[in-house]
């Protein structure tokens, strides 16, 4: 016996394949927003603390920051590790922060103070030229002869270096070294957070709709430099 192919039950399937790969392509999507969500507790954490005060006054004229919310030291990891993070770029015109542009941490020996395992690390991205090279797709810190890397510990409002890095642990500064470390921009995370595949000059020139969380976290940078 033949089932009759009804409008109705052409839209039934219809929708079920639609959910279907809704399911398929929800996980990246969710990953991205739950390290969104850490990311903008991470900033909220280093706009409370009282030790940042110096490198807050100073970030105003940052090009721009990177938040990574989950780091763990070399010391506690077997065969290395990766941590995820954000991109924030300031406007030198209007002074305003854009992003996403999503990125990680890999490949290097990352350190902290000792006893400390895990941390949130804020990079203060000082030089348009250490911002160019960044963008160009990944960034080897403290080897690129073009770049150099300032370890934090101790928060001082002099710019030091083309990056300079600062760490906290349980809302606590600590000293924090990301020598041989590698930035690497990661656009599959893009394509997760802006639903399609996009670049970094789109994301940064605003040629693509806002992701889902992109205001919240855009006033969680802007916070960081209004206090």
């Amino acid at each position: 016996m033949t089932t009759a192919f009804t409008p109705a039950r052409f839209a039934a399937l219809a929708l079920a394949i639609s959910l279907a790969g809704c399911a398929v392509t929800s996980e990246p999507a969710r990953r991205t927003e739950a390290l969104a969500d850490e990311a903008r507790a991470s900033l909220a954490q280093f706009s409370a603390s009282g030790a940042m005060e110096p490198v807050l006054e100073v970030l105003p004229a940052a090009s721009a920051v990177v938040i990574l919310p989950h780091v763990v030291s070399a010391s506690f990891v077997v065969g290395g590790s990766e941590a995820r993070g954000l991109l924030f770029v300031r406007d030198v015109e209007t002074g305003h922060w854009s992003g996403p542009v999503f990125l990680s941490l890999t490949e290097g020996s990352v350190g902290f103070q000792a006893g400390v395992s895990t941390s949130e690390v804020l990079m203060v991205v000082n030089t348009p030229g250490a911002l160019r090279s960044l963008l160009k797709g990944h960034l080897r810190l403290g080897i690129d002869g073009s770049v150099a890397i300032g370890r934090g510990g101790g928060a001082t409002s002099a710019i030091t270096s083309d990056i300079d890095s600062y760490a906290l642990s349980k809302g606590l500064s600590i000293g924090v070294a990301l020598d041989g470390s590698r930035l690497r921009l990661r656009p599959d995370l893009d394509a997760a957070w802006y639903g399609k595949a996009v670049t970094p000059d789109d994301i940064l020139a605003s040629r693509v709709a806002s992701g889902p969380d992109s205001g919240r976290l855009a006033a969680a940078v802007e916070a960081l430099t209004r206090r």
